[in-house]
């Protein structure tokens, strides 16, 4: 197994490169699903909870797993607040680092066994950047589309059984910090609900529906907080379509 961690940048291409790196010198070489940690410099607090419970739904496994797999991710929490940090703005000083450890990356292999990766990943990382940025910004405009994009999850969490309500005002700093006790997990009480609503969605098929649900919402906050970024339209269209799926296609 390798774990490959990527300096701190003030900008999100080295981590956008890295797994395609990764794949180029054979490190990936075989279908698989990757854990992908998004450490965003900063404290953001317990607005997290609308960053985290949407990317819950959005390129979730595809592989079956059993309810001890969590072990690992959770020896940290679902979002870890990290005081190891490298700052990387040195007019920007920072005391914390907010690490999102709920994404994946995809290695599939076609009818000839060529191992690609699944570009989405991209869209994890560019969304999860720009989303956080927000929701830390001093800029009105800026904390005020996080805001929205808060009241949009909410929403749409409002709309399901009521044990989604309960995962979005879940604690999701709440962590085992073993990473080899599998029966620390049902102690955690943001597990149990992470369990429930797992079941609900196996049980009643929401998987697709719910993780374009999500995508929507995202994708759309994402968008309009780019053109802030950028201050125009055509500047933001060169970073993100928001009529084209999925946008890392401007990205290969």
């Amino acid at each position: 197994m390798v774990e490959a961690a990527f300096r701190p940048a003030a900008s999100w291409h080295a981590m956008l490169l890295g797994p395609i790196l990764l794949h180029e010198l054979g490190i990936i070489d075989l279908p698989q699903e990757m854990a992908l940690h998004i450490s965003i410099q900063g404290a953001i607090g317990d607005q997290i909870r609308y960053l985290a419970t949407c990317a819950s739904f959005i390129h979730t496994g595809r592989r079956k797993r059993p309810h001890r797999a969590l072990t690992r991710v959770m020896s940290k929490g679902l979002v870890c607040r990290n005081s190891e940090i490298e700052q990387c703005v040195p007019e920007l000083p920072a005391q914390s680092r907010t690490e999102i450890r709920l994404h994946r990356c995809f290695a599939e292999a076609d009818e000839n066994d060529r191992v690609s990766l699944d570009m989405s990943y991209i869209d994890d990382i560019l969304a999860t950047h720009l989303l956080a940025t927000a929701a830390m910004s001093p800029e009105r405009d800026l904390a005020e589309l996080y805001v929205a994009f808060g009241d949009a999850v909410a929403n749409a969490i409002g709309q399901l059984p009521p044990e989604f309500a309960e995962y979005l005002t879940s604690d999701f700093y709440q962590s085992t910090g073993d990473p080899h006790d599998p029966e620390l997990l049902d102690f955690v009480p943001i597990v149990r609900k992470f369990k429930e609503i797992r079941e609900i969605v196996k049980r009643d098929g929401l998987r697709a529906e719910l993780e374009q649900t999500f995508l929507r919402i995202r994708d759309d906050s994402v968008w309009r907080i780019l053109k802030v970024l950028t201050g125009s339209k055509a500047a933001a269209l060169k970073e993100w379509d928001p009529d084209r799926s999925p946008h890392s296609n401007l990205w290969a």
